[in-house]
């Protein structure tokens, strides 16, 4: 079990090196609870509980800017993703729940737009993901698990299972790339990479993991995870085996991947039985803690299912769940650059004796607004000699002139490390100035 000191440093480590994030809660008003599973820019899908049943749902970026996908008459529905200007996910064509038929469904932004893609031959279906016209799944028949791929009809349905002593499923799609899973009757899964066919199947499998998945791909790169006899990580891949990043977090339980975008890849972790939602830029160092944007003490869980990154905007679907909660709320994490500022100082000239306690100070602004709450440390002659927060006056130290110091004019230096909001900065430009002691000889 991880120490309290273990974990506090994990997150710490989390920290995200830049502003701009901002969190919306999806959940409309009046539902019992909500998911967001995809996103594409500004469009989010997902489904919404009300009352009793579930609906395929899709936002435009607030909560109650939400409408519902769930054909008339159908009382359960669910949408997993979005591209462009259509939506997948899977409908239950039988009333009860329970034990219902699911179809795997395709919206153009309506409930009336509802396509169902379930093959004549198939006992049911799901539809996973959506990219450039292309929709990504599982079809069972016969009771064995075919990933599949569709073409925005049910005729259009082309079977990616390698063979029928096989099983697989397809969650991710892009590009003409499909992504998914493949087990046998020995059981234990395989990450898989299609594209297009059966017959172009990639095994991805690491050969020291227990069993792998993919989960998702953008531009040649394909997100997943792959189990060990210990745990589970996170992991990322360009197209081949050998090729495998693991994105496991140092100190961290378990780690998943669900999704991947231009570059960004987006998971979970888990310490000490508690789930972090989380993203990556390629590499483990990489890990951000997207729960730290949460609401503060609200939320204890939460989680990812897609991500959409265009130019220097990042969007992150997923959910969160805090005591006293029936259910989740859906969320949206939204990433915006915020281009850092500099800071300006300006240094007070001060003089003392040698022996004698003075006040080291300077002002500290950008675009002429005081920078308020940040460390500004002070150098004498180039060496460090103490720190102090700034407030609305700027920074200010008290400063001893040591006994040995030479009489005349010493240089003050004022540095500021740099954060989210604001770049590096540093000025000397004023000077302290040493003179004799009173009544001193000279």
């Amino acid at each position: 079990m991880k120490t309290l000191v273990s974990v506090l440093f994990i997150l710490a480590m989390a920290i995200p090196a830049f502003a701009g994030w901002t969190v919306t809660v999806l959940t409309p008003t009046g539902a019992v609870q909500a998911q967001a599973a995809g996103v594409f820019g500004n469009q989010q899908v997902g489904s919404v509980q009300i009352g009793e049943y579930g609906y395929a749902s899709i936002w435009n970026g607030v909560a109650d800017d939400w409408a519902n996908l769930g054909p008339a008459g159908m009382i359960y529905s669910y949408a997993a993703g979005v591209s462009d200007d259509q939506q997948v996910g899977s409908v239950f064509v039988t009333p009860y729940i329970g034990n219902g038929i699911y179809h795997a469904s395709l919206w153009s932004g309506t409930a009336e737009s509802w396509v169902d893609l379930n093959p004549t031959a198939a006992t049911m279906s799901a539809a996973t993901a959506v990219s450039n016209g292309q929709q990504a799944g599982c079809v069972i028949t016969d009771g064995i698990y075919h990933a599949s791929l569709w073409s925005g009809t049910a005729e259009s349905w082309v079977d990616l299972n390698p063979n029928e002593s096989f099983q697989s499923y397809a969650s991710g799609v892009s590009n003409n790339q499909q992504v998914g899973w493949v087990w046998g009757p020995e059981g234990g899964s395989f990450a898989s990479l299609w594209s297009g066919t059966s017959e172009s199947l990639v095994n991805l499998h690491p050969a020291w993991a227990i069993s792998s998945y993919a989960t998702g791909v953008s531009n040649g790169q394909q997100v997943g995870g792959f189990q060990t006899a210990w745990n589970g990580h996170a992991c990322l891949w360009n197209s081949t085996a050998d090729s495998i990043v693991d994105l496991h977090p140092i100190g961290a339980g378990n780690s998943y991947g669900s999704s991947i975008s231009n570059g960004y890849q987006v998971g979970d972790i888990t310490i000490d039985g508690f789930q972090y939602a989380s993203l990556w830029h390629g590499t483990p160092e990489s890990w951000i803690d997207l729960s730290c944007f949460l609401p503060a003490g609200k939320y204890f869980y939460s989680s990812t299912s897609g991500i959409y990154v265009s130019g220097k905007d990042i969007w992150v679907t997923g959910s969160a769940q805090g005591d006293n909660m029936y259910g989740s709320d859906a969320i949206l994490w939204h990433y915006t650059y915020v281009p850092q500022m500099d800071v300006a100082f300006r240094i007070s000239n001060t003089n003392g004796a040698p022996g004698t306690n003075v006040i080291l100070k300077s002002t500290m602004t950008t675009n002429r607004k005081p920078v308020i709450g940040r460390k500004a440390w002070f150098f004498v002659d180039g060496k460090v000699v103490g720190s102090a927060i700034s407030d609305k006056e700027g920074a200010a130290i008290s400063y001893v002139i040591p006994t040995t110091m030479a009489l005349g004019n010493h240089n003050i230096t004022v540095y500021f490390a740099g954060d989210a909001i604001y770049n590096e900065s540093s000025q000397t430009s004023s000077v302290l100035k040493v003179i004799p002691k009173r009544g001193a000889k000279l």
